[in-house]
């Protein structure tokens, strides 16, 4: 989900520029307005979502504190699906899933290798089908198993270009060369 800011347009209207847009809903329900491109049918981040996802973020903020790593990482991950192209979500996330492995990453395993290839597999049908939302997500999956993955960081940046988000793209790339 993408989240563009509405602005008062010539007519008097709102509207989101450049982007076209229509509502689902009737003009009246302005708060749970719910916008979408009109080209790719991609939804945009309506404020409810927004507000689940700072929730979710702060939960992870609360959990990662008190070191409880598992359900910071759940939280993050939460934040991530409802609002993707939010770079401090996905660096918080990224981070306590380092601090899970006490930033080291010779303490991952030799066997990580095989426990990735599963969600790689996976990954395969979103990648086919274009369904770059969901490919980003698959990716977080492997990120809890292995924060310094360059080969899962080039497929979540390749999501990351296609959905539009291309600060994330960098960052992606930039996480795991550091």
């Amino acid at each position: 989900m993408i989240r563009l800011c509405p602005r008062p347009d010539a007519s008097g209207t709102r509207g989101v520029w450049p982007v076209t847009w229509r509502e689902s809903v009737p003009r009246h329900h302005a708060a749970s307005v719910r916008l979408e491109y009109a080209f790719g049918g991609v939804a945009l981040m309506s404020s409810a979502d927004a507000s689940k996802a700072q929730t979710f973020f702060q939960y992870g903020n609360e959990a990662a504190l008190k070191s409880n790593f598992d359900y910071a990482i759940e939280m993050y991950q939460r934040a991530c699906k409802l609002a993707p192209e939010n770079l401090l979500y996905r660096q918080a996330l990224r981070g306590t899933e380092r601090k899970k492995f006490q930033n080291d990453p010779s303490k991952v395993g030799r066997l990580v290798g095989a426990r990735l290839q599963p969600i790689r597999l996976k990954m395969r049908g979103p990648k086919s089908k274009q369904n770059w939302s969901q490919v980003l997500e698959i990716c977080e999956e492997a990120f809890v198993l292995h924060p310094w993955d360059v080969t899962t960081a080039r497929e979540a940046a390749d999501a990351a270009e296609h959905l539009g988000h291309d600060l994330l793209a960098q960052w992606l790339l930039e996480s795991v060369a550091a």
